[in-house]
């Protein structure tokens, strides 16, 4: 498998060998090259026909070189569930290109009309993640007749996007709200998460989509979590003598919340893994056990998030400054485990 950590190292490290983060235009070209936002898609979709779990690193290794970059690469496959939910040649013509790629928001937002063949939508979603790239657009809105949220895909000509992600963290991810006026959107666009038509023998999709959605966006936590205390490790090398003599006590609290650390995020990512295993190897969903999986992600999210703000309180002062790589992957971390899906559980 391709070893994305080396791949991109280059891309994230400037001439003096120092952390450079921005994700450029030859980054993104890499992706679609290397075929990283079809990780677990089948050849017949242009994928790499990889299982959940080397899906999953792949996302944590982006992470680790740039959470914006671990973040992007999960939107781009985690988009990918909604190839299933077409007939095989439908879903071909939206996803097997090699740059498809989706930008979404899942909230439903904006007014929609019942048109001859479709309906006619309006409105602003917010939080598109890769909308500065992204080659098609997901929305989701309200059926005005039946009252069930419907979801459709769109092509990048139909809508307008709106630069208005100005975030603490993930700020390279052009999160951005799209605006739609007046878009037709035909009856064969539209679909739902809960319908597959096609695609299901891969184990991956056996996954009910919120669980898999945490699933993806844990992986970029852990991708940071893993960054962070390759970082916390570098400063105790380069304090140890001084803060020795200054602080009596303070290198042993450090180590030890470095081994509580990186022991709670071995134990979740082997979690994570087998709650997707889990699933991938079910015939059937029972909603008891999808309940209790979705509310040990959300623990695990926001233990990891509590054991590193304790880890960087430790730090000292350099880390508070804002392009101290610390500094921004606690702030990518934040703005990661702040999704909604990894706070609430209803």
């Amino acid at each position: 498998m391709l070893n994305v950590k080396e791949a991109f190292r280059e891309d994230f490290t400037d001439q003096n060998g120092k952390y450079k983060d921005v994700i450029s235009k030859n980054t993104i070209e890499k992706v679609y090259k290397l075929g990283l936002f079809k990780c677990f898609l089948p050849q017949t979709f242009n994928g790499l026909e990889l299982d959940a779990n080397h899906t999953f690193q792949v996302i944590r290794d982006a992470a680790y070189l740039n959470g914006s970059f671990g973040w992007l690469i999960q939107i781009g496959n985690g988009g990918n569930y909604f190839a299933s939910c077409f007939e095989l040649k439908t879903s071909k013509k939206w996803f097997l290109p090699k740059d498809s790629v989706i930008a979404g928001s899942g909230a439903p937002a904006g007014i929609a009309s019942i048109v001859n063949g479709g309906f006619l939508v309006n409105g602003t979603w917010p939080h598109n993640s890769g909308s500065e790239y992204a080659t098609l657009f997901t929305i989701s809105f309200t059926d005005p007749e039946s009252g069930f949220k419907k979801a459709a895909i769109l092509r990048r000509k139909d809508v307008d996007i709106l630069e208005d992600w100005k975030t603490i963290g993930l700020r390279q991810t052009s999160t951005h709200s799209i605006s739609l006026k007046d878009v037709f959107i035909p009856q064969e666009q539209v679909f739902s998460v809960e319908e597959q038509h096609c695609l299901q023998e891969l184990p991956i999709l056996k996954i009910p989509f919120v669980l898999y959605a945490q699933l993806f966006f844990l992986q970029v936590a852990f991708g940071i979590v893993e960054r962070i205390l390759e970082e916390s490790e570098k400063i105790l090398f380069e304090k140890r003598n001084s803060w020795n003599s200054i602080y009596p006590g303070k290198i042993d609290r450090i180590e030890y919340k470095l081994s509580q650390l990186r022991k709670e995020l071995e134990d979740s990512i082997v979690l994570g893994g087998f709650i997707a295993d889990t699933w991938s190897e079910s015939e059937e969903h029972e909603t008891s056990l999808h309940q209790y999986h979705r509310e040990k992600l959300i623990g695990i999210s926001k233990k990891l998030r509590t054991m590193v703000h304790e880890l960087y309180s430790e730090l000292g002062i350099a880390v508070i400054y804002e392009e101290h790589p610390v500094s921004i992957f606690y702030r990518d971390l934040l703005v990661t485990t702040q999704h909604y899906l990894l706070v609430e559980t209803h």
